[in-house]
């Protein structure tokens, strides 16, 4: 990992790290729920397509969902079970949301503008 090349992000109140490295990339959480997860370089493909993300509890009911989305996204649109779109604001190339509802996937769009659906 490049130490010297994280990324904070903060959103909605929630934060992360985003570290790069020439092996892959991670993601590490400093506020409630603890979010952490790697993509190594042979997933380096996914990650630039939106391909790093994840969830984890945020209190009775409730899931944290968050991830990496690739340069030119304002945001991204989290599907949940019940049909329902979110739509999570992206800074830094960050996103985070809190969701009261089962995740069935994140819609992402790559660097070519080409929206990917990806389950959760």
């Amino acid at each position: 990992l490049n130490v010297s090349r994280a990324r904070f992000v903060r959103v909605a109140g929630h934060g992360f790290w985003i570290f790069p490295g020439s092996r892959g990339v991670c993601v590490s959480g400093v506020s409630p729920g603890v979010i952490s997860g790697c993509a190594p370089a042979y997933n380096a493909v996914t990650v630039t397509d939106g391909g790093l993300r994840g969830t984890t509890p945020a209190g009775p009911g409730n899931r944290l969902v968050y991830g990496l989305a690739p340069d030119g996204n304002r945001f991204v649109s989290i599907v949940l079970v019940s049909g329902k779109v979110v739509h999570a604001a992206v800074i830094r190339n960050g996103y985070v949301a809190t969701v009261h509802d089962p995740v069935q996937a994140v819609i992402v769009m790559t660097t070519a503008g080409v929206p990917v659906r990806s389950p959760l």
